[in-house]
């Protein structure tokens, strides 16, 4: 969960011990309130907050959710899209699917801004349907990396064609790190695709607060993260910010439990997450389809046409889908 926003309008009561730190711009003047802000949850602060604030914290939870809503969010509308694309319908949004590492899904999105709403859709297709594919059913290993690489090739197109060098080089950026999340993958006998990917630190914060509580709440108290998943699902079916607000009180304290009398639990999850982050960046992703001629959209299909032929990757059907896809997002009619 990210606490960073301010709160202090809706603070009723805030203690701080002596040990905990703070800048001069994090206090403000309104009485014997002070400002919570730009930190993360700390053993040495006590937090109560008023309905108005939980209000907030409501409001919040939607802009950053965790990584199992966001999981839960956006299989419910990839699960819509897929039923459309069977009836043979016209498909006009991607599933911008969170990628639930916050650095890595805030590079993503802000390469993307502004972008050309075709452009951005293609994106978002190559994360669905490449990089983290969630059914493979029917694909060997080696294939299931091979649409990685493909996907690599698409993202380098987009980049080519459709930004400029500084944009390019932080949507590549996201990309090759979501590359490697795939890589990582596990599949089960069903050809489902699990990814571990943590959720890690806020934007510019360091590693050591990375720490993904509703996981911890998940595997260490189950009992109370069912009471936190049912109030917040029941509050959001019901759009009912009074029900939210009472399941975030019932994180929040949790958390702030953790932190006072379990604070090697708190370490374990840090060096859990570096060493995630360590293993992942020295993950190579798959190169079956490099090099590929991005100067235009037809060069470009040709030479991955190419290449499959050489490696025989794929059926010559199965790769024109995938072509034929994104020709689809980026509103490209010619006959491929």
């Amino acid at each position: 969960m990210e606490i960073n926003n301010n709160y202090a309008p809706y603070h009723t009561n805030i203690e701080r011990s002596r040990n905990y730190q703070t800048t001069s711009s994090e206090l403000t003047g309104l009485k014997d309130r002070q400002r919570f802000n730009n930190s993360q949850i700390s053993d040495s602060v006590l937090v109560e907050i008023s309905d108005e604030g939980f209000k907030k914290l409501e409001i919040d939870k939607f802009k950053y959710p965790d990584a199992e809503w966001r999981k839960h969010l956006a299989e419910e509308q990839a699960a819509k899209e897929a039923a459309w694309e069977a009836a043979d319908a016209v498909v006009h949004n991607s599933v911008h699917q969170v990628i639930p590492n916050i650095q890595t899904n805030d590079q993503l999105v802000k390469s993307l801004a502004g972008l050309d709403k075709n452009v951005v859709d293609a994106a978002y297709d190559i994360i669905n349907e490449h990089l983290l594919k969630r059914d493979v059913d029917g694909l060997t290993e080696e294939q299931r990396q091979g649409l990685i690489s493909l996907g690599m090739e698409k993202a380098k197109y987009l980049a080519q064609n459709y930004m400029d060098e500084g944009t390019a080089n932080q949507f590549l950026g996201a990309m090759e790190k979501i590359a490697r999340y795939g890589m990582n993958g596990t599949v089960n006998e069903s050809g489902q695709v699990t990814f571990d990917i943590k959720q890690g630190p806020l934007v510019g914060a360091p590693d050591d607060n990375a720490v993904d509580y509703t996981a911890l709440m998940k595997s260490r108290n189950p009992e109370k993260y069912e009471e936190y998943y049912r109030l917040m699902q029941e509050g959001i079916n019901n759009n009912d910010s009074t029900t939210m607000g009472k399941a975030m009180k019932i994180f929040i304290d949790w958390s702030i439990d953790l932190h006072k009398n379990n604070p090697e639990v708190i370490a374990g999850a840090v060096k859990d997450y570096t060493d995630w982050k360590k293993s992942g960046e020295g993950t190579k992703v798959a190169d079956t389809y490099k090099g590929s001629d991005y100067s235009g959209i037809a060069n470009f299909l040709d030479s991955i046409r190419n290449q499959n032929s050489s490696n025989q990757l794929f059926g010559s059907d199965y790769l024109e889908k995938c072509l034929q896809s994104f020709l689809k997002r980026l509103g490209i009619s010619f006959g491929a």
